[in-house]
């Protein structure tokens, strides 16, 4: 009996370490909204959003030039997928600027694609402010001159 209860542990163990782990949920705020800040609302955000796409806002992001940007559960029917994994070469590949998403953003994107593209209301994306003039000290009121 000792000999049965010990096999049966044994096989369970194996089974239960051998089965895939399904990989943990990928959430906006920690593993999506840094992506698109640092890579992406700069050209489409709220201040002259290139290809008339601002996705600086949930509503926004959905909308997109054709509401097709994010089909929740189908990222292959997502332009944002097609747009982040051409070739670096290609002159449609998003970002246009700077280089290509690395694999694991690809990755955290078509997973949360996959997972429902979950987007919590309150959350809206930190637009970076547009470089601009640096102020001359020498002409700013309230500096010490």
């Amino acid at each position: 009996m000792r000999t049965f209860v010990l096999t049966a542990t044994t096989l369970v163990m194996t089974a239960l370490l051998a089965a895939p782990r399904s990989a943990s949920a990928v959430d906006f705020a920690k593993d999506i909204k840094p992506i698109f800040e640092a890579r992406c609302v700069e050209c489409h955000g709220p201040v002259k959003p290139k290809g008339k796409f601002d996705m600086s806002t949930k509503e926004g992001f959905f909308k997109g030039a054709d509401g097709k940007v994010a089909i929740a559960g189908d990222p292959q029917k997502s332009d944002i997928m097609f747009l982040i994994t051409l070739p670096a070469d290609d002159p449609d590949i998003m970002p246009a600027k700077g280089d290509p998403l690395t694999k694991e953003q690809i990755a955290a994107i078509e997973t949360w694609i996959k997972e429902g593209a979950k987007w919590p209301d309150d959350v809206k994306l930190d637009v970076p402010e547009k470089a601009g003039p640096k102020p001359d000290p020498l002409n700013t009121p309230g500096l010490p001159v």
